[in-house]
């Protein structure tokens, strides 16, 4: 059975003026963990899923880490699976879960850099 939750994941909106991106999702528990920058640090917490999906269902038309687009950033080469970044193909990884893991922790990872 797929978690109809796990939609969500890889999704981002806006709260309080920070940029959030969902983790992961759970819809056993009602729980998302959303990565946002607090105090110039990449800061995890647990919301609400009725919160989150209120969020981006009023506000956000962004790509996801479920869209078609994103999907396509993760390839299969002779030697394993790879993520395309700015910065070129990242990899190898034993499978294109592990891949698409690897991509959401580079996302997240991004977020938290500080352009100044």
């Amino acid at each position: 059975m797929t978690n109809p939750a796990g939609r969500l994941d890889g999704r981002l909106f806006v709260k309080e003026g920070r940029l959030c991106m969902v983790i992961e999702s759970n819809h056993t528990t009602g729980e998302a963990r959303v990565s946002m920058q607090l105090n110039g640090q990449r800061t995890v917490v647990d919301m609400p899923l009725t919160e989150v999906c209120s969020r981006i269902s009023a506000q956000l038309i962004l790509d996801n880490l479920n869209s078609a687009e994103t999907a396509e950033r993760v390839i299969e080469r002779e030697d394993g699976w790879y993520f395309q970044s700015r910065e070129g193909q990242i990899g190898p990884y034993a499978s294109d879960v592990q891949a698409r893991d690897q991509l959401r922790e580079y996302i997240v990872n991004a977020q938290s850099i500080d352009a100044a």
